[in-house]
């Protein structure tokens, strides 16, 4: 931690601290009054209860970053004196409860400039209940990344699945993706939605790939697989979209140009299984197997599953990151400690098979997974089951679960 960010932390808890003992001192001065909840505060002052309830989480906080987040602005501080000094509180209460709260007014201006502003900087430092505080911020990204880029998903998924490949020293690997809802909020957007490749690393990046699509009605042209999609699980009539040629051998898949709002809402599933991808043990350029989500599209919730199979290697939890794309230079960006972005999330073990796969949002989605399934001829019994769920993920970023490769067999 920096000596500037030691000073901001320091003050800014120092100051939080007085302003919160200043009202509990003046809360328990006001004569025939016994405050067990908010409500009794609002009542006891004749003032709103959601005023009195975010000076109930001031004065009760045991976290003052956190209190903080709820201090009234000025105006609801105003209100607060001037009611507690109609109940006969005494000035000498009053007048430090105020000069407590010109001090951190006064921190605000310093650090921040503005509250808003002095709200994400406390947000970082907050020991409890953070989560709160990310997500209403990552909603608030969600928004206006939805505007800027006129397009948003309500509920996107990836499930990987990886299973021994006929070279027992490679493995295959089944992808299955979907954007459940996406609308467009500006007309004529078009969007792309997949892209497949794999790199090592190195960075050595490879796109021509053995790819076989899982549904049977999708033929491959003479230009190569075409979008897999998995007609049974889009909407329908089925989504529109074109081939595009990327850098280096890249094709991206883009949906079309379309209407806005909810009556032109699509769901786009794809499923696909790419044969001999990657090493199953490790090599100089595979150390890990690591399952990317690369994060483009505003999101309401992403849904992050990999199974692995056991006969591919001992069952070990993998490990999580979220990483920013900002910086991104190519397809083979590696994961980087100073792009990780912190988060609340973790990896959920599921247990064996597809019984507790269901997600909530997305009905269908253990029909979907089962469906691969017995497309590929796999067992879902033998595979063991992770999960990550992530409200409103930040974009551009990548959700990576890596799990160490084992050395070869002697």
């Amino acid at each position: 931690m920096s000596d500037n960010s030691k000073s901001f932390a320091t003050q800014a808890a120092t100051a939080i601290a007085a302003l919160q003992e200043a009202l509990r001192v003046l809360v328990r001065s006001l004569p025939s009054v016994y405050i067990r909840r908010p409500n009794d505060l609002a009542n006891a002052l004749g003032i709103d209860p959601k005023l009195a309830w975010r000076v109930s989480q001031v004065i009760n906080g045991s976290d003052p970053f956190g209190a903080a987040l709820h201090i009234p602005g000025r105006s609801g501080m105003r209100i607060f004196l001037d009611a507690a000094a109609r109940q006969g509180a005494p000035q000498s209460a009053l007048s430090a409860t105020q000069n407590a709260y010109e001090q951190f007014a006064e921190l605000v201006h310093l650090h921040a400039g503005d509250r808003r502003t002095f709200d994400m900087l406390i947000a970082g430092h907050v020991r409890q209940d953070r989560q709160r505080g990310d997500l209403y911020h990552r909603k608030l990204m969600f928004q206006g990344m939805s505007y800027v880029w006129g397009v948003q998903v309500r509920v996107q998924t990836l499930t990987a699945i990886a299973a021994p490949a006929a070279d027992s020293q490679m493995l295959d690997a089944a992808v299955l993706k979907t954007y459940a809802d996406l609308r467009r909020i500006r007309p004529n957007v078009p969007w792309r939605i997949t892209r497949t490749y794999t790199a090592d690393a190195l960075g050595e990046v490879r796109t021509a790939l053995v790819r076989e699509p899982l549904d049977p009605s999708i033929h491959t042209s003479e230009e190569g697989p075409g979008l897999p999609l998995l007609t049974e699980f889009c909407s329908h009539p089925l989504p529109e979209c074109r081939r595009v040629e990327a850098p280096r051998g890249v094709v991206d898949y883009q949906l079309v140009e379309g209407a806005v709002g909810n009556t032109a809402c699509i769901t786009i599933a794809t499923g696909e299984v790419v044969r001999s991808v990657e090493p199953r043990y490790r090599t100089e350029r595979y150390r890990s197997f690591n399952v990317d989500f690369i994060l483009r599209t505003p999101a309401e919730l992403l849904v992050f599953d990999l199974l692995i199979s056991r006969d591919l290697w001992e069952p070990v939890m993998p490990t999580l990151g979220l990483y920013s794309d900002l910086f991104a230079e190519g397809l083979e960006w590696p994961r980087l400690e100073c792009d990780r972005i912190p988060i609340h999330e973790r990896v959920e073990y599921l247990g064996t098979g597809l019984e507790n796969l269901a997600v909530p949002e997305l009905p269908r989605y253990v029909d979907m997974v089962r469906y691969a399934f017995e497309r590929l001829g796999w067992a879902p019994e033998r595979f063991e089951a992770y999960r990550v769920r992530m409200s409103y993920p930040p974009i551009p970023s990548g959700v990576l679960m890596r799990r160490d490769l084992p050395p070869p067999p002697p």
